[in-house]
């Protein structure tokens, strides 16, 4: 079974994945910037390839769809 990754969108900033990452979890952390999408990726592209990995993602987006 794969190891567990939570994916947090830009929406959240880098400072919450980078506290989480200094934790030193049981889980893999990632994050927008990190990863590699531009700042104003669509969603439809950055969800495409997260899915993929069957990442979890965490967001704060109201507007997400």
């Amino acid at each position: 079974m794969a190891a567990l990754t939570l994916f947090f969108d830009r929406n959240l900033g880098v400072r919450v994945p980078k506290a989480l990452r200094t934790a030193r979890p049981p889980v893999a952390i990632k994050d927008h910037q990190q990863v590699g999408f531009a700042i104003d990726a669509p969603d439809d592209e950055w969800l495409a390839k997260v899915g993929t990995k069957d990442w979890v993602v965490i967001t704060h987006d109201r507007k997400f769809h």
